[in-house]
């Protein structure tokens, strides 16, 4: 089968893949093995290092949006545990 981007599961992919998530976990959300998973991340040039280094839209993204969210809930369940 040819990769095509306008489909819903190849697309799905690209996505999961810039948001830096594992090809394990990209497989299991689109019912494509490891291989097929690595072949499209490759043919979208998606490079996940760059997420992880914060270096992608989607990490700045992700940073800008969810930083102050997540800090609250650590500074949270620290509060609890010093409790």
């Amino acid at each position: 089968m040819k990769v095509d981007f306008r489909l819903p599961e190849d697309f799905r992919v690209l996505l999961l893949g810039s948001m830096g998530f594992s090809t394990k976990l990209i497989g299991s959300k689109t019912n494509l093995s490891i291989g097929q998973v690595l072949y499209r991340l490759k043919r979208g040039s998606i490079k996940r290092k760059e997420y992880r280094d914060g270096q992608s839209v989607s990490a700045g993204i992700v940073l800008r949006d969810a930083e102050e969210r997540v800090s609250e809930r650590i500074r949270r369940n620290l509060l609890k545990k010093i409790a």
